[in-house]
């Protein structure tokens, strides 16, 4: 919403909302809010500061006319103040910079995976997540909720990116079609008999209906995956066909060609934010440059790491799954 990430943190505490309760929030710019926020006020400054040097122009111009004490002590003042403004500019422009600190995304957005497999003949499979908490979930036709704790979007190459098999259902049609969902063993468990599975209708939140189509087994406990249970069809979740480069919500995950060497992509990969993000931006600032999107203290570096580089506790990403680790 207008540059905005509206994000919802799952809290494992058991509870379950009651009429009257009220949803704890804050509020973080998105990459719009940011810009406009650091450019109007620059902007506002930068006025009062050009508005003050024209007036001590017109001081100094009135000195050569007038050489009397007044007129000097005048333009003195004038001159006092025009240099508080530049030092108030100053500030501003360091502030804007102090205050884009950085921050490491294991997540970017949504249209990357995309314009990566568009772009890049080195990159053979894309394949993205979109974390969505808890869900509750109960069959059509029962009155029976179960709460599901890790529910996520999984694009249809999911199971070819990471080697996942189905226990029921068929890997190249199970996350398809929009409104269809996998469960692992034990959700489906939950409530039909894995043999009769796919095909079986559940309601998510009471709201959103799914057709079941597919069943795997539990991921393990060391994976960046555990406790995930329900994987919905990412083409059914209409945010993911934005082309929105401003908000970054997406884990995605990249498979090279066995010849691509990962440390000549990276530089490539940069070339992105040009090619890009910069248009989107342009959307809300006509004309600006990449030069001057960097020069304002706004800055993109996307980078590759390693699935095996994810494991044992260590710095974490923002938007990162888990550590692998088969310590819980």
């Amino acid at each position: 919403m207008g540059g905005n990430a509206l994000a919802i943190v799952n809290v494992e505490d058991g509870d379950f909302a009651k009429p009257g309760d009220f949803i704890e929030s804050e509020v973080k710019p998105g990459l719009i809010t940011s810009l406009k926020s650091n450019f109007s006020g620059l902007s506002s400054d930068l006025d009062s500061t050009l508005r003050s040097a024209d007036t001590l122009m017109n001081s100094l111009n009135d000195l050569v006319i007038d050489e009397s004490n007044q007129g000097l002590k005048s333009t003195i003042a004038e001159l006092n103040a025009s240099l508080k403004s530049f030092q108030v500019l100053s500030s501003t422009v360091q502030n804007v910079i102090d205050q884009n600190d950085e921050k490491e995304l294991a997540e970017v957005s949504a249209p990357m995976a995309g314009a990566m497999m568009k772009d890049y003949p080195q990159v053979e499979l894309a394949s993205r997540f979109r974390n969505r908490g808890s869900k509750l979930v109960r069959r059509s036709g029962t009155e029976l909720y179960v709460k599901e704790p890790r529910v996520a979007f999984a694009d249809s190459t999911f199971f070819e990116m990471f080697g996942v098999e189905l226990l029921q259902g068929d890997t190249k049609t199970a996350l398809v079609k929009p409104g269809t969902l996998v469960l692992t063993k034990t959700a489906a468990e939950k409530h039909f008999n894995i043999e009769n599975a796919v095909g079986q209708i559940l309601l998510l939140d009471n709201n959103d209906t799914y057709e079941v189509t597919g069943v795997m087994n539990d991921f393990p406990k060391n994976s960046f995956l555990r406790n995930h249970t329900i994987l919905m069809a990412m083409s059914g979740y209409d945010d993911s066909k934005e082309d929105e480069w401003g908000n970054h919500n997406y884990p995605t995950f990249i498979k090279m060609v066995p010849t691509a060497k990962i440390e000549e992509f990276q530089e490539p990969l940069q070339t992105m934010v040009g090619r890009y993000v910069i248009p989107w931006v342009q959307q809300f600032f006509p004309g600006i440059t990449e030069e001057q999107f960097i020069a304002s203290g706004n800055y993109l570096n996307f980078s590759t790491m390693p699935l095996t580089d994810i494991h044992l506790p260590r710095h974490l990403f923002i938007g990162e799954f888990f550590w692998i680790t088969d310590k819980l």
